[in-house]
């Protein structure tokens, strides 16, 4: 496996976990702005995430089809 494929995998699900224990323990309501933090965090490990399966699945595939479509699908999550 890839190691940025792994980090970025353990930053969704770390950020997801986190968001959890925030709902869990009620953080929110003492801290408004967490939301604001989570969904921006959210979304750029998202597409560090999609980034790096897609160069996993179309590493052997190398076209600029290929390369087109893996940057649509990164930006539009």
């Amino acid at each position: 496996m890839n190691f940025r494929f792994l980090l970025a995998t353990a930053l969704v699900l770390g950020l997801f976990l986190f968001n959890l224990v925030f709902i869990f323990l009620g953080i929110y309501n003492h801290f408004l702005n967490a939301d604001d933090i989570f969904h921006f965090l959210g979304g750029i490990f998202m597409a560090f995430f999609l980034l790096e399966f897609f160069l996993l699945i179309f590493k052997s595939k190398k076209s600029l089809k290929h390369s087109l479509m893996m940057t649509l699908l990164v930006f539009t999550s």
